[in-house]
């Protein structure tokens, strides 16, 4: 900036440009009365730049003082969002800042190993009645995920070497894309979008061979290793009611715009997850309306059917920023994707179980 910051008015004004130039008097005037106004802003520019320089030497002087600050702005964050009248855009700033400050919540990053940490609850079994005929089902005991898998936990399968470019994990699979969808919103602590049901469970795969043997923190130890995978629908809608019937949505029988990032929000994009504490179901799962639309293990016309080698549609439960309210229940089923579509719209969740 400095050649610039020495140039006086009349540096300015009798340039060649302008001296060779047709510009009209008062075209020149014009310019002149500007000179005062473009010469503010470029002192106030580097005040500005001199308060950053100051401000980077200060963090590498000052570590300690500085996390210690980022910690108390971070739990200012996460308290905030319970707090009564919050708007949607605030909700999606917050999400935003946390980012920044690098969001530490359980089940939002990475493990010291650089695994995927996720908040694992347990859901007790029970009955569960799907819609449109679709069947009845009984569903043993299992662990849910707290929130879907974000950008961060799905990245650190991309970065691996023996991530998404190893073929054991699509083995059996009728299909595969050469690379993985685009990530539209690409803060750490934001849902995984442009999934396919395809890179799911190569996610999936990956993840139990990694973590399903040893100790998943969450998960108590015992007899047998855990399989980490999409939810089947009946338990996807397990997680949501825990098998109270009365609750339409996740937080119990009528909707509330406020509990949600949906269509009517007017956001039009993702949130980071975890920003609406008041949209949690019964065993504390979020985002289960919101966010994205998220991948069931079963196919959508034979929904009894698990087997992950058709190409057949999957189901997809919950509601993604682009829905309305309608179609927002629980108990709502939505398909008319195959396995290797994507969207920004689709996400997915995972389940934990014994083998």
């Amino acid at each position: 900036m400095e050649p610039y910051l020495d140039l006086s008015q009349a540096d300015l004004v009798h340039t060649p440009l302008i001296q060779g130039s047709a510009i009209r008097a008062a075209e020149v005037a014009l310019w002149q009365r500007r000179l005062p106004t473009i010469e503010a802003v470029a002192v106030r520019l580097g005040l500005r730049l001199a308060q950053v320089y100051a401000a980077l030497a200060y963090c590498a002087d000052h570590p300690e003082a500085v996390e210690a600050e980022w910690v108390h702005e971070r739990r200012a964050c996460i308290e905030g969002l319970s707090a009564p009248g919050v708007t949607h855009a605030e909700r999606a700033r917050t999400g935003d800042r946390l980012a920044l400050l690098g969001d530490t919540r359980p089940g939002v990053g990475l493990r010291p190993d650089g695994l995927p940490d996720i908040d694992w609850l347990p859901v007790e079994g029970g009955e569960v009645e799907l819609v449109e005929g679709a069947g009845h089902f009984e569903c043993g005991p299992f662990h849910v995920a707290r929130y879907p898998v974000t950008f961060a936990q799905y990245r650190a399968f991309l970065d691996v070497p023996d991530g998404y470019a190893n073929d054991e994990w699509w083995a059996g699979l009728s299909d595969r894309a050469v690379r993985p969808g685009q990530q539209n919103r690409a803060q750490d602590n934001h849902p995984a979008e442009n999934m396919s049901w395809y890179d799911a469970v190569a996610f999936c795969r990956w993840l139990s061979s990694r973590l399903g043997a040893g100790h998943a923190e969450g998960l108590a130890p015992g007899s047998g290793s855990w399989l980490f995978r999409l939810p089947a629908e009946w338990e996807w809608q397990l997680a949501a009611t825990s098998g109270d019937t009365t609750h339409v949505f996740p937080w119990g029988p009528d909707w509330d715009g406020e509990r949600a990032n949906t269509f009517a929000c007017g956001l039009n994009r993702s949130t980071a997850v975890g920003m609406y504490p008041a949209g949690a179901s019964p065993c504390g799962a979020l985002d289960l309306i919101g966010n994205v639309l998220e991948w069931c293990l079963n196919e959508y016309d034979r929904p009894a059917s698990l087997n992950t080698g058709s190409m057949l549609r999957r189901s997809l439960r919950g509601a993604a920023w682009g829905s309305d309210a309608g179609p927002c229940g629980v108990a709502c089923r939505y398909s008319s994707f195959t396995p290797l579509d994507r969207s920004s719209h689709f996400g997915f969740r995972l389940v934990a179980v014994r083998q």
